[in-house]
């Protein structure tokens, strides 16, 4: 799907950012074949994540699989440098207010997005659950406004299917994409 997304958003011309990590290799090379410095560059920057015995640096992708702040900074760092002078801005989660490595990431933008929306999963399908806390959402902005940097809130403009099993326990949600296929006696709502 982000794949299909990215082809087309290149082919109609516009503006697209992809941190691209892949097992199989499969879309990187066709990125690759588009970039001509101007409107598609691409980066490899995986020598960045690795030691130099070619293992991945822990302290950088703590699960092996997604960057930390710190590896959010090495990879902005490297984008600056391709796309100067181009601003840079970036996403960051409540959760990243507080940690200290989030004043040098966002040393490297030239802003962020706060992204206060989230769901947290519900206790069963009859309880109440909100995309957006707004308690939650004022602490986050009151926070961000502390650190100096320009940044932008990002509320709710999409939503959720939550799923719940046929005794009510949830299992899962989706968003931003296909509705997914759920296994029979699912029981989904909308939030």
């Amino acid at each position: 799907y982000a794949a299909h997304v990215t082809m087309q958003a290149i082919a109609h011309g516009k503006h697209v950012v992809l941190m691209n990590a892949e097992l199989d290799g499969t879309l990187g090379p066709i990125l690759k074949t588009y970039a001509d410095g101007k409107t598609v560059h691409w980066l490899d920057i995986g020598q960045s994540f690795l030691t130099d015995d070619g293992t991945l640096k822990r302290d950088l992708m703590p699960d092996a699989l997604h960057p930390n702040l710190e590896g959010y900074r090495v990879w902005l760092e490297a984008l600056r440098k391709a796309v100067a002078p181009v601003p840079l801005t970036l996403t960051a989660l409540p959760s990243w207010l507080s940690q200290p490595a989030f004043s040098t990431l966002v040393d490297v933008a030239d802003g962020y997005v706060l992204q206060v929306h989230s769901l947290q999963p519900p206790r069963g399908i009859n309880s109440p659950f909100t995309l957006c806390d707004p308690s939650a959402a004022r602490k986050a902005v009151e926070l961000a406004a502390r650190s100096g940097v320009p940044f932008r809130v990002a509320l709710p403009t999409y939503g959720y299917h939550v799923a719940f099993d046929q005794l009510g326990r949830f299992i899962g949600l989706s968003a931003e994409g296909p509705r997914r296929d759920w296994p029979a006696g699912t029981v989904v709502r909308e939030v």
